[in-house]
This record gives C-alpha cells, sequence and structure tokens, in this order.
C-alpha cells in the first residue's frame, strides 16, 4: 500500500513537472508573440557587426543564428532560440530550488518568481528593455546564470560526475555572453568545490574549473579567428569611463607625448557635454546614478571617438585590427596613470555603485523601495541567524546567494554602472532563497507525510 501511495505521489509530481515546463513555455511564448521584433540599444550594432569593443560570445550567438537562417530572418530566430532558452532556464531554476517542497503551489510561485527579471527590466530600466526580444548580452546570459545555478544546486544536493562538467560547460558559455559574471562564476566553482571536498570529489571540482576557462579560451580564440583578430577593447574602456568622469583638466600632466593630446581632446569634450562630476559636491549614491546616465555616451561618443578620431587623422591607422591595438594601448595606459591619482574618488564612486547594486538586486531605485530593500537584507540576514542551528544545509546556499549578490554589485561597480539589467540576476535568488529560510523555520508537512522544509534541498 505504501509503495502504491509513493507512485501515486510520484506521478502526480511529475504531472506537475510538466505542467510547470509548459506553463513556462507559455508565458514566454506570450512575450516572444508581443514583443517578438527585436529591440535595438546602442551597442546592439557592436554585437551584429563582431566589434572589437565587446566579448565574443554573443556575436558567435548573432553569427550561427546569422549562418543557419539566412540574413533576412535570423534575428526573429534569434529572439524565439532566446526565448525558448529562458523558458527552460525558469522551469530548471525553479525545479532545482524547490525541489522535495509541498504543496505543489509552492513551486508554482517559485517558477513565476524566477520569471520575474525577464520581464521586470520592461518596468525597472529606463529604456522599457525586453530581454530576450533585444539584441543584449542578457538574452542569453540571464537563462545561462539561472541553469548554472540550478545545476550548482543539483551538485550541493547530490553531486555526480556529469554535473560538475556541466557546470564548466554552461559556466564557460555564460562568462564568453558576459564577461562581468566570471566573479559570479567563481562564487559558484568555490561552492560545488566546497561540496567536491566532503564528497571527495576534489577533482571533479578542478575538471569544471578547467571546462570552464578551456570553453572560454576556445570561444575567444574562434571570435578572434572568424573577426579576422583585432584586440577586445571593452572592459578596459568601461573601466576608463568612469575615471574619466572624476578627471580634472590638470591630468594632463601625468601623460606625455600622444596619451597627453588624447587625454585633452577627451577631458574638453567630455566637459562640453557635461559628462564630468568635477567641482560637484553630491554624496556616493548620487554620484552613481550621475555616472549611469552619462557612462554609456561618454564612453562612445567622447572616449572611443577622440580615440579613433586621433588614429585615423593623427596617426594614419586605418586598419581595423591596427586601431583596436592601439586604442587597447591608450586606454590602459590612461586607466592606470588616471586610476592612481584618483584612487580616493574612485573608491568613493564604487562604494556608491556597489550599494545602487545591493537595492538593485532585489528592488528597484527609488527613495521608498531603497528603504524596503535595506529592511528586505536585514530580514535576510535575521532568517540567516535564526536557520544556523536548526538546517545547516539552507543556511549554506542562503550564504551563496547572499555572496552571489555582493560580489556581482560590488564586481560590476569596478569596471561600470550598476544599471537593472546588470543587477536582477539575483533578484530571484534572494526571494527563493528567502522563501527558503521562511519554511526551514515553519517546517509544512510534505504530501508523503514528511517534513518539508526546505532542507530537502540539500539532502
Amino acid at each position: 500500500m505504501d509503495l502504491f501511495k509513493k507512485s501515486l505521489i510520484s506521478n502526480k509530481n511529475m504531472i506537475h513537472k510538466r505542467i510547470r515546463l509548459l506553463l513556462s513555455f507559455i508565458a514566454f511564448g506570450i512575450v516572444f508573440c508581443a514583443c517578438g521584433n527585436q529591440s535595438f540599444f546602442l551597442d546592439s550594432d557592436e554585437y551584429i557587426t563582431m566589434s572589437s569593443q565587446v566579448s565574443g560570445g554573443y556575436p558567435l550567438f548573432l553569427f550561427a543564428t546569422r549562418q543557419v537562417f539566412g540574413e533576412d530572418n535570423y534575428l526573429s530566430y534569434v529572439s524565439l532560440l532566446q526565448n525558448c532558452l529562458a523558458a527552460f532556464a525558469v522551469w530548471f531554476l525553479a525545479e532545482e530550488v524547490f525541489e522535495g517542497f509541498y504543496p505543489q503551489i509552492i513551486k508554482y510561485v517559485g517558477e513565476l518568481v524566477v520569471f520575474a527579471p525577464f520581464v521586470g527590466t520592461y518596468f525597472m530600466s529606463n529604456n522599457n528593455v525586453v530581454l530576450t526580444c533585444s539584441v543584449l548580452t542578457e538574452g542569453l546570459s540571464y537563462p545561462l546564470f539561472y541553469i548554472t545555478v540550478g545545476i550548482m544546486i543539483k551538485v550541493l544536493r547530490s553531486p555526480k560526475n556529469i554535473e560538475y562538467t556541466a557546470c564548466g560547460v554552461t559556466g564557460g558559455v555564460m562568462i564568453l555572453v558576459r564577461p562581468q559574471l566570471a566573479i559570479s562564476f567563481a562564487v559558484i566553482a568555490f561552492a560545488c568545490a566546497r561540496s567536491a571536498m566532503e564528497m571527495k570529489k576534489l577533482k571533479m571540482a578542478l575538471i569544471e574549473i578547467v571546462i570552464a576557462v578551456g570553453v572560454i579560451l576556445s570561444g575567444s580564440l574562434f571570435y578572434s579567428g572568424i573577426r579576422q583578430g583585432g584586440e577586445n577593447i571593452l572592459n578596459s574602456g568601461t573601466a576608463l569611463t568612469n575615471l574619466i568622469c572624476i578627471s580634472d583638466s590638470t591630468d594632463s600632466a601625468l601623460f606625455y607625448d600622444e596619451e597627453a593630446e588624447i587625454f585633452r581632446r577627451i577631458w574638453i569634450k567630455a566637459k562640453e557635454n557635461h559628462y564630468l562630476l568635477e567641482g560637484q559636491e553630491i554624496n556616493p549614491l548620487e554620484r552613481a546614478i550621475t555616472i549611469e546616465k552619462v557612462h554609456d555616451k561618454l564612453k562612445t561618443d567622447v572616449i572611443f571617438s577622440c580615440m579613433y578620431d586621433f588614429a585615423i587623422n593623427e596617426k594614419g591607422i586605418i586598419g581595423d585590427i591596427e586601431q583596436s591595438i592601439a586604442l587597447k594601448k591608450w586606454i590602459n595606459d590612461l586607466r592606470a596613470k588616471l586610476f592612481w591619482s584618483h584612487l580616493p574618488g574612485y573608491i568613493w564612486n564604487w562604494i556608491g555603485l556597489g550599494i545602487v547594486g545591493l537595492i538593485r538586486s532585489n528592488a528597484m531605485f527609488t527613495p521608498a523601495l531603497s528603504i524596503i530593500s535595506i529592511v528586505l537584507y536585514a530580514i535576510y540576514i535575521f532568517l540567516l541567524h535564526k536557520v544556523k542551528e536548526r538546517d545547516k544545509h539552507t543556511y549554506i546556499v542562503a550564504h551563496i546567494v547572499l555572496a552571489l549578490i555582493v560580489t556581482n554589485a560590488f564586481g560590476v561597480a569596478t569596471i561600470i554602472m550598476c544599471i537593472s539589467r546588470y543587477m536582477v540576476y539575483n533578484l530571484p535568488l534572494f526571494y527563493c532563497s528567502m522563501l527558503c529560510l521562511l519554511y526551514s523555520l515553519v517546517g509544512k508537512e510534505g504530501e508523503n507525510g514528511q517534513n518539508c522544509n526546505s532542507n530537502t534541498l540539500l539532502q
């Protein structure tokens, strides 16, 4: 009789699991039908043209889709593929997070929470972006991140060799698409390595890291080969942008010859367009918001524009490869000297950007919601403390989520601004983890009559 009952419960669980998968695809089907026309943004053209200013993962995806479906209609297929991958990722992460949870309604709620960032950015961002229907890296990096986290949870619960391999592959592709997620993958890899040490499978954790590095290097080399070489100047350019914001006219004395002339041109143009923070006595949060408003235009319309103009008109550098190499050198030279000259101001900005990033990891950045965000973090930490002795496994998972939030916010703040679409990766993890903590304390009974708190995540 018990065997029959368990069989019925298993069948019922499988039916609910399939229903949730279907609902996820229906939800993203509606998104695709409503917003299927691709949205283009400031850096979209750089991915399509395989620019040296962007990382290779997303341009390679666009290139492969273009080769398969043709030049005319491939962007519609890009949107379709992004929505399909997101549908699977939402379902997969929700299933892994709430494995063993009852009643079933909590799993449906969990799926809705994971779905939220994909449409939430339409309301949270200034340009009303729907990620899966846009030519942006986030169309791929969001689902890849959730799949990687889901695999990590699977590893922590019952580690198998294939799962370490899968985590390395998805993590490597994720970083190739969105390099800023490297620090998040470091947290994930550390969590997997910790679990591997306890299970005496440290070799598999090392293989996971090697696979991820291999995917990144091979993808980067392939991208470089397709676009006939050139230097990727994206990350160094974004870091320099934040430093230009806090520079002043006397900084030209830090440089010699061509670097001094390039800086002078950049600074004058930035000053004319009111892109500098010079002389503005404002707190870190206001500085962070000001940087956000000017960052993209300062980087593209001023810094890169002045450098390309100098390369072509003053140095006679015409070739794309030669230009990217020259820009990489100038960017690195300017960044290195400005960084040490303005280290206190840079740290001040970094703190402000990081705090904004923390707030945007669980709420919108408004005066009222910022207070609610802080209260939610306080509740989260309180629940974390309460669970410490009662449920060690949930305590570990909640710490990993908190580490992902903090490292993403302050990691991104080191090189760029913490806008919503960079921060809400961890929003569903925060609320799902909080729900796990609450369940661990409440200890509901499941369909099999056993205590079904969030400890089942890792058992």
